[in-house]
């Protein structure tokens, strides 16, 4: 059922004439001797499967009815090929997280006032949220940005915190000289 799903790996399904030109039925395979089944199978995966007209039927989003059958290649398909989703590796992870520190201390620096500073957060958080979105279902990068969300906040809230110490400690002296 649904509440087993572990997790969902969206696809790109081949056209119907790709599927076509893919799919060899059994009459052919009975047929063939054992060097045209060589020719036609060597080097691929064979997925056998019933494709009658009402059997596994599933909608697809472009608005086709296509045998799950056809799911199963594609996702071994890409699989073999590493076209499906792809995790970032430590280092890119890491870049990603001083990267979102870096952007934490030029918001609390450039926004002085609290609210501009967390208006500034808050914005760069969404962009963060939206650049991941865009990295999946684009690049087919799958990009976690709640690390670099925890680094912006942090540091964004620690340089505003320093930069306001350090502007009183430079201002208050100078307002007390000026009223001596």
């Amino acid at each position: 059922g649904k509440e087993d799903a572990v997790g969902i790996l969206q696809l790109k399904l081949p056209s119907d004439a790709q599927l076509a030109t893919a799919t060899t039925d059994y009459g052919t395979a009975f047929r063939a001797g054992s060097e045209e089944l060589r020719q036609l199978f060597a080097d691929k995966v064979v997925v056998i499967a019933a494709l009658r007209s009402g059997m596994d039927s599933h909608p697809t989003p472009d608005g086709r009815m296509l045998s799950g059958v056809y799911a199963h290649a594609t996702a071994i398909d890409g699989l073999l090929k590493q076209t499906s989703i792809h995790g970032t590796s430590a280092k890119r992870d890491l870049a990603l997280a001083w990267t979102g520190a870096l952007l934490g201390c030029i918001a609390a620096v450039v926004c002085l006032r609290t609210a501009f500073r967390l208006l500034a957060l808050a914005g760069l958080t969404a962009m963060l949220v939206i650049a991941s979105i865009f990295a999946c279902w684009r690049l087919q990068v799958l990009l976690d940005p709640l690390m670099p969300a925890i680094a912006l906040w942090m540091s964004g809230t620690a340089s505003h915190a320093i930069v306001r110490v350090w502007r009183a400690q430079r201002v208050y002296p100078l307002q007390r000289r000026l009223e001596r």
